[in-house]
Order: structure tokens, then sequence, then C-alpha cells
């Protein structure tokens, strides 16, 4: 036996010079005796017209020889009776002759229509919406088959052998019958008449039916509906059933058929002769078929000459096909995998598929050639891996997760973080929401990466069932429809995006796009993801600005996607890894990284084991994790409720002075006797949320931040009694100063507010409640579009709102930062609004109505303070709920709970914790009652009304409805104005109409004391308009107006 290059030379420079000569490729002629008989064996009555015509080209072409005709059953008795010496030459498949190709000589072989002495193997299916499901070879698992016959070419060593060689039909018992039995259950359809039960989808009675034999009757099977594949040659439907068909057949009806894989290509059929045969004869017999082209079985187009060793080195594939097929006789041993040549090109699963891709990676990764399929998610990606589809692909976590011990890696992406392989997952919302933690995502519309991937379905998943923020029904689907009204998690779940494709709303960037566009209200992705869609030149025309987006959760680290493949360490391909895992590590830039969806390049350095780490885990707890995660899938371990043990410590999160973090903790531990840990965050908004997703257990935070909490189980564990009055609430006002011009709240519109923070109460909740409710404010969707337009001479309100924040004296060393994060800005809080004000970047202060006093009134006050008397009070709002510690129920055991109640209540104003805090005391008070009147007077705040008002949002045209205003007239006449309520001006003209026919009536004294009732009322009002704090004295006001009240601040304000 040559060797396989020696041989392929061969029959390269055997093919050249058919193509030029066929006819001296053959021996010398030599005469033989006239009337000498040459019988010849065929095995199908469909080809006796065929095989007549031939004898008679032949008997015209060689008269010294009388050529008949010898009928054999089957191919198989025809190669019997050829052994026997019952004839003297027949045509024949070459699968049908590799087990005795060593007793055979060629007299000819076959050529194509294009002089070709191969064809191409293919398999096929109906090209048919019910077939759109079968796509490659992998595909027919299951299914009814249609092949040639009993071991053909074509018809089963190709497909079996392909299929075995790359891992998709594996070999059973090393046998062809059993592999077929094995793999197509559905049944069979290869003639046979010696092992029916492979053509059991085609009989008459207990035979094979012979009409599907072949070619042809391969084709028929499919068409007749007998089978769902068919494998065949190319040329084989256009042959029957094609237009240009020279006689189309009648079964052909009007179906078409699709191609679905390529397996090699093989050689055509040959004229064979026993070794026996006299040499004169076997001569002649070659050099008369050069000479014609009367078809015989094949419909041939002529005739060449190759030995049969020559003849079969056609395609490495084929080669390697044969030597895979289950029960070779080849002698060769079979060798997996694909060579990644032009040939048989390493195949590379991608759901970013681009018909331009195959020659630039090929370009990249040479010597090896690559060849991409589409996919429609990185499941389906893992899956054509293992199947055998692909040779390997770019997967997220989520999706390969589930077969580690199945996979391996190539190579793994680099995240943004200094080139690690991994990434934080995280939530992502609209600012303008309001939404700010996870909980309050159910019932909302969410928007996932996809629906088998990591950051965007397991771990938010996984994470929150986990924690017990959401409950794992029996399936993901059935989790994830049950908490969000609406989803777009392709390609399964597309109700929050119908009928989109992954390419525009799948991956980090779609659910991101989702988010922005407003198909859904949060978006599952990683930490990098604004970073990478929407900076730089590149950025998408949907993003929104940064500072609109707020982060409500982080799932932890994620394993960044990794280029995986089996873990065959056998084989072609694994003589390729270290290839490409070199190409893949020294990947930094340009197009070929866009096939990869990755931005900073690849490492080898990790295991696929190694890179998922502690994953696993993470997700234990999602809904179907065996499924997803894979039977080796840890136990779910549930958080429990912390009780302060050592093991179960309760955790704060404290928005205070990181340096007082140790101090409190000691101090909560020592006067509860629990285990208590203190993290340090950036601000109460964050501390709260730590607490609505269980990263910690309790916080001291501004009552605002809590109000949705209320409809999740957030409770108090006692509320802050202020310093001032002992009260558990303060009064919340605005402030200007007295050179503005400003007297009356409504005055302030399109001026510049300063505010202590976006999610405040003093500072954003009661002033915009207030002004909405008294139709003052001309309510928007959103909050911040409400304070925006009102306000629209700037606002600071960190943040979230910041335009003029930047505006004040960076002279004097102040901090400029656009983006404002409250925690490092001075002009946040009460202090920071009152000092916004006072420096005059804004011309009104949101502030507690004690404030002043408290900041400026005290000896060592800031340098920026004023005299009192350049400050006016325009305007009280009315009570503010003080800070209360808050946990969430079933988050602490009841003994921890009431452990620390009654520890901190015990505590008086000045008690340690009452000195770290800032307070009064404490006093237990449930969160509903310490918040109610509070959420009915915010009942009108845009974006949080339905989430903590009692009673809704109740609009009315008079001032005196909510707050103490300093003027009533000034109040009553701005909100009148400033509402252009036109039922309110119909309203007053009514009443005056009453009144006059009322007077007309009346006795003119009556007349009289109602005109002087009035008088009185307006002298009342009169008194303290317009007061400034040097006026004031509140001894001197209770005095001299015994209707009168004394606020906090010491000015006075009539009661109403």
């Amino acid at each position: 036996m040559f060797s396989r290059l020696a041989i392929a030379t061969a029959a390269l420079a055997i093919s050249a010079v058919n193509a030029q000569n066929a006819t001296s490729a053959a021996p010398a002629t030599t005469a033989a005796a006239a009337t000498t008989e040459v019988r010849i064996c065929y095995h199908d009555d469909d080809y006796s017209e065929a095989t007549t015509e031939l004898t008679k080209t032949l008997s015209d072409a060689m008269p010294q020889y009388t050529f008949t005709l010898v009928l054999s059953t089957s191919e198989a008795d025809a190669l019997e009776r050829l052994a026997a010496g019952e004839c003297d030459f027949m045509e024949a498949d070459m699968g049908s002759i590799q087990d005795i190709e060593d007793t055979l000589q060629t007299i000819a072989v076959v050529q194509n229509e294009d002089k070709r002495t191969h064809y191409v193997t293919i398999a096929v299916v109906l090209d048919d919406p019910s077939t759109d499901n079968i796509q490659y070879l992998a595909d027919t698992k299951g299914l009814r088959s249609c092949h040639t016959g009993y071991s053909r070419t074509a018809g089963m060593q190709m497909p079996l052998g392909y299929g075995a060689r790359t891992g998709v039909i594996p070999s059973v018992n090393n046998n062809h019958v059993e592999t077929v039995l094995g793999y197509f259950t559905g049944g069979s359809c290869a003639y046979d008449d010696v092992d029916r039960r492979i053509c059991q989808n085609c009989m008459i009675g207990d035979e094979c039916d012979a009409s599907y034999s072949d070619y042809d009757g391969s084709l028929r099977c499919l068409l007749d509906g007998l089978g769902d594949v068919a494998f065949l040659k190319d040329s084989t439907f256009p042959d029957n059933c094609g237009d240009n068909a020279v006689t189309k057949a009648d079964w052909c009806g009007t179906k078409q058929v699709r191609q679905i894989e390529v397996f090699a290509n093989s050689p055509t059929h040959v004229i064979v002769s026993s070794k026996t045969m006299d040499p004169t004869m076997l001569a002649d017999l070659q050099a008369g078929f050069l000479t014609i082209n009367t078809p015989y079985i094949s419909g041939t187009h002529g005739y060449q000459y190759e030995t049969l060793e020559q003849h079969q080195i056609v395609s490495q594939n084929y080669l390697d096909n044969q030597d895979c097929y289950p029960g070779s006789s080849t002698g060769r041993a079979c060798v997996t995998g694909r060579r990644g040549t032009t040939e048989d090109p390493l195949v590379m699963a991608t759901v970013n598929y681009n018909a331009e891709a195959d020659a630039a990676l090929s370009a990249y990764f040479s010597p090896i050639v690559v060849k991409t399929i589409p996919v429609e998610s990185e499941a389906e990606g893992v899956s054509r891996v293992l199947d055998g589809t692909a040779s390997f692909t770019d997967s997220d976590s989520g999706s390969s997760v589930a077969h580690l011990d199945d996979l391996e890696s190539v190579a793994v992406a680099k995240s943004a973080d200094a080139g690690t392989a991994s990434y934080n997952a995280q939530a992502w919302v609209l600012r303008s929401s309001g939404i700010r933690s996870f909980v309050e995502t159910k019932g909302k519309r969410s928007c996932h990466t996809g629906y088998e991937k990591s950051a965007g379905m397991y771990m938010p998943t996984g994470w929150a069932t986990g924690r017990r923020l959401m409950t794992a029904l029996d399936t993901l689907t059935d989790t994830v429809t049950e908490y969000w009204s609406k989803s777009c998690a392709l390609p399964e779940i597309d109700t929050a995006c119908p009928g989109e494709t992954y390419e525009n709303y799948g991956n980090y960037e779609g659910a991101l796009r989702c988010l922005s566009e407003g198909l859904g209200d949060v978006a599952f992705i990683k930490d990098t993801t604004y970073a990478d869609s929407c900076t730089g030149t590149t950025a998408a025309s949907w993003c929104h600005e940064l500072t609109d987006y707020e982060i409500i959760a982080e799932f932890g680290a994620s394993p960044t996607h990794a280029i995986v493949r089996t873990q065959a360490t056998t084989g072609i391909l694994s003589t390729l890894i270290p290839t490409l895992t070199t190409k893949f590590a020294a990947m930094e830039s340009g197009p070929v990284m866009a096939y990869f969806d990755q931005d900073y390049g690849f490492t080898d350095t990790e295991t696929l084991e190694a890179h998922f780490g502690n994953y696993k885990e993470t997700v234990a707890c999602m809904p179907e994790a065996n499924t997803f995660v894979g039977t080796s899938a840890p136990d779910c371990t549930m958080m429990e409720p912390k009780d302060g043990s050592a093991t179960l410590p309760v955790r704060m999160a404290y928005a205070g002075d990181a340096s007082n973090a140790d101090l409190l903790r000691t101090t909560l531990a020592e006067i509860s006797g629990l285990n208590i840990v203190v993290s340090v965050v950036d601000s109460e908004e964050t501390a709260n949320q730590q607490v609505m997703n269980r990263d910690a257990d309790f916080s001291y935070v501004d009552a605002a931040t809590t109000l949705s909490g209320l409809n999740y189980g957030l409770d108090t564990i006692a509320v802050e009694l202020l310093t001032r009055n002992g009260l558990p609430y303060y009064n919340a006002g605005a402030l200007v100063k007295a050179s503005s011009g400003i007297t009356t709240y409504a005055e302030t519109e399109r001026k510049r507010s300063c505010h202590t923070g976006f999610s405040k109460s003093a500072g954003m909740y009661m002033p915009v409640g207030y002004g909405v409710r008294n139709m003052i404010i001309n309510e928007k969707d959103t909050l911040q579009d409400t304070v925006s337009e009102f306000w629209s001479a700037g606002q600071c309100a960190a943040p979230v709102l910041c335009s003029i924040c930047d505006s004040l004296n960076s002279a004097d060393g102040w901090a400029n930062n656009a983006e404002c994060p409250a925690n490092e800005m001075n002009y946040s809080d009460y202090d920071g609004a009152l000092e916004c004000m006072l420096r005059g970047a804004g011309d009104v202060a949101f502030i507690r109505t004690t404030t002043f006093d408290e900041v400026c009134g005290v000896t060592g006050a800031p340098d920026w303070c004023v005299p009192a008397s350049e400050v006016l009070l325009i305007q009280d709002f009315g009570q503010v709920p003080s800070h209360p510690m808050v946990y969430r129920q079933g988050d602490i055991t009841s003994g921890a709970q009431s452990a620390l109640t009654n520890a901190v209540v015990s505590q008086g104003a000045d008690s340690k914790l009452a000195e770290i805090l800032g307070t009064g005391g404490f006093q237990a008070r449930s969160l509903s009652e310490h918040t109610e009147e509070y959420r009915n007077n915010v009942g009108c705040v845009p974006g949080i009304a339905d989430e903590i008002s009692t009673t809704g949002c109740v609009k009315t045209s008079s001032a005196s409805s909510s707050g103490t205003s300093q003027a009533d007239s000034e109040v009553t006449s701005a909100g009148s104005t400033d509402s252009g309520d036109s039922d309110s001006a119909e309203d007053l003209a009514i009443a005056a109409l009453c009144i006059a026919i009322l007077a007309l009536i009346l006795a003119p004294v009556v007349a009289y004391f109602v005109a002087r009732k009035m008088y009185v009322r307006w002298a009342s009002r009169a008194v303290g308009q317009h007061r400034k704090f040097s006026d004031m004295d509140p001894e001197s006001v209770t005095n001299v107006n015994t209707n009168a009240a004394i606020n906090e601040s010491g000015i006075p304000e009539r009661t109403v």
C-alpha cells in the first residue's frame, strides 16, 4: 500500500493526464480471438435497457467479443458471481468492494459530466418549514434515514464514517448496521438482502424494496415520505428531478430538497473484474471503455482509467471517513477530529456570524483554516461543540457551566479590570424609575442578556433565590415569568421584546438597549457594559447619560467568556490546540476580535475548571440548577435569618463617618449582647438598598429612603428622637435670602434650587409633594423631570441633578464634580443645601426649619454663614419623620430583633450611641406609624406616590392644606395664579355671587357684621408678615397674638 501522500500525488498526476487525453492512460490494446464471450453482471431490472445498450456499444467497439448479460439479485450477489467466475466484469460502488478490493482490478472508472472521477457525498432533507430544526447531521438523531444501500459509499460509509470521526454519530460495537439502528431510531431504508433490519421502512412483504436502492432510490425514499434525511451524491436531485434532467422521474413531484451536510469528495463507481481475467481480454476492455460513453448503471458521461488504489485517493476526508466507518476494513487507524485544512476546516459556532468571517479567521489562525456556522445563542453553540458539529465556540459561562465535565478551554476572555478573567454582574435601572433595590423590580419588566446566560439570568436568579428575594418555581421560565410581568430573555422569552432578534436585544449591549429604549425597567448586565457600548466614537444612539442610570444590585464576580472545545485529548484537534491558544492569547485588537464580542483580548493561563472557581456555588439556588448548572451543582444554601451569633452576626450598613464605624460596632454589640458587623457605605440610599437586597440586616437612614420598603417587609428597630425637641419628627421648610425678593414658595419657579439630596425628605419630597398637591408645580412623569422643569434655572440635588452644584466658589477650594456624589460633596445634606444657597449658587434651600440655627446660630459657625436678619423662611411644609433604624422582617430572628430594639431604645440623649449617631435618644415605633402622616404629605411626589402614599395624591388649590404659610394671602395668591385652574376661578365667582344675593336678602345689620368680621380676619393675617429672623422673639409673638404658634426655628407662624 502506497503512502497517502504518494498515492494522492499519483492520483493528481493521473487525473491531469486523463483530463487531457483519456486514452493515453490505458494499457495498449491487444488483439483477441473473435467470438469470445464476455459476461456482464448486472443486478437491477431498472438498468436492463442501459446494459443492453452497453452490450451493443461494446460489441461495436470490440467486435472480437460477444457480450452477454448475467442477472443477479443485488450488488452483493453480483460480486459473489464475479468471484465465482460466473461473470467477467461489473460496475460496483467503491464502498461495496472495500473488503475485497485486493481480489479485483480496474477496467475503467466512471467520470462525471465535468470529467471528474469523484462526486460529493451529502445529506439532504426536504426544503420545507417543517425541517427548519434540521440544520446539521447532529440534528437527525432519532429520525428516519434513507440510504443508497447496505455499506454503500455515499449512502452509508461517508455519513457514518464522518459522524464517527467528528463525534456526531457514536459507533456501536464497531458495526455499521448496529450504528444505524442506534442513531436513526425512527427506522431506516437501506437496501440489503442480508440484514433487513436496516430497510424496515421500505419493505415489500419480507423483502427490501429495490426501488429505494442506489442514489435515486435514496432520494425517492425521502420524497415519498419514508425518511427524514437522505444520503446521496450532489448530482442526484438535479439528475432525477431537476429542471434540466434528461428524464424527470415520475415520483419527483414538486418537492425540493435542502443540503445540510457535506461529507467528502468520494470516488465514482468502477468497472472491475477478477484478477484472474485473461490479460489480453483485460487490456482490450480497458482500451475499449475509454472510447465509449454509453451509460451502464451510473448514468455516466464516459470513462477513465485509474487503478483501484489511485481511484480512492480523491480526498483526505474520504480516507478519514472510511477509516472511521464502523466495521472498516481499511487496516488504517481512525483519526478523529477535523484537520483544519481547506478541505476539512475547523468549525466555529458563533452568534456573531458574518459571511466574511471565514477568510479573516483563516488568515489570522493560519495555517489552520476555520469555517464559521451561525447559531442563535451561545447555549446552542455549546451544543454544537458537544454534538460534534463544531470544533469550538465562544461561550458565556452560563452556557457552558453545565458541561464542565465535557468541555475544556482553548482560551478565556480578559475583562477590563487589569486583564482579569472575571467581571461583576449587576442590575441597572433608569434613575427616573424610582426603583432602588432588586425586590422593587418584582412585577416590572426585565431585560436579560439571554436565556441561558450568566450575568443576564443565572447570576440574578441564583442570587435572588438564595437570599429568599425570589421564589424558585419548577422551571426557570416559570420563575422568570412569575416574578417579572414581561421579560426579554432571547431566544426563549420575548414578552418584553416580541418579534425581536438576539442581534438587537441579546448579549450585554442588547440588554442595556432594552432598558434604555423603555422596553424594560431593569437590565441584568456586566459592569463594563455601559463603557463598552455607550462611550467613545462608537457609542450607540440609544444610550442615555451615565448619570441617568442607577445600579441597584451587585451579584458578584462571574467568569468571562471562554473559547470552549471538547475534552478530547486524542485526535487531530488536540494537536491544533496549542496553535489556537497561542493565536487567541496574541489577539489584542482588530476586526477578528469583533467576531468574539470581546474588547480586552484573551488569556491562555486558566483551565475551564479554574476559570469557573466558585461560580457554581453562586448560582446553585437558581431554578433548575441541575439542568442549567449540571448534575454536579452544589446544594443550594439559602440565606438564614441572623441571630447575632458568631456564625450569623447581624450586619449593619452605615452611611455615617467611617471613623466612627468601629466604635459604633462595639457600642451596639455591648448594649445588645449580639455579634455585630458594621460596613461603611457611601450614602443612606446605598445603606437602605443593602437592607432591601439582604446585603445588610439593618441600617440607620433618612425616612424618605425607606418608604417603598413598607411594601417589602421593612420595619423599624427604633426611631430617632431629635436633639432639639426630643420628638421623632422635624419640620421641613424653604429658606431664601431676604434680599432675593422671593417671599412665597410659588415665586421660586424658574429659580435655582438647593436640595439636601435627590431622594431626601426635607430637601426633595416635602417641597415637591407640597407644590404638586397645591398645583403650584406642574407634575411630570418623573421626579427628575418635575424638578428640572419647575426650578429650570438649575438644581443641586446629589447625586442626580447637579447643574449648579459645580458653580459654587471653586476659588475657595470647593470640589468641582458634575456628578456630585453625595458622600464627596460639601453641598449635600442640610448644611450643604444651606451653604449652596448662602454662597449664591442657588436661590432657595430646602432644609429643616431648624437648620439655619443649628449651623449658623452657634459659636464657630462656617465663614459662609450670614446674620439671621438676612434670611427668610418662606414656607413650612410640615412634619418629617426622624431617621429610623430599619430592618427587613425575617432577616433577623425575633430574639435578635428584640435584643436590638430594647438595647437601642434604652439609650438616652447622653448615651454613647446617641453621640455617635447625633441623636437625642430613641423610641420604639413601627415604620408604618412613624411615616403615616409624612406619606400622606408626600403622596403627590411623581414616581414614588404609588409606592408610599396611603391616600394617594389629593390636589387642592388652597395652600393651607399642607404646612403653614408665613403669609396666607401670598401663598393663596401664588397658588391660584400659578396653577391656572379655571375651576378655582369659577368657584370663587359663584361664591361671590351667593354672598351678594345673601346680602340683598338679609338685613343691612347682618351685612354690617359680616363686613366687620372680614376686616378683623384681614387685620389678624397682617400680623407677622415678612418677619425676618432678627425681628422675631418667640415670647413677644405669643403675647401679641395668642392665635399664633412658634415653630422650631423661632419664627412665628399663624395657626390654620
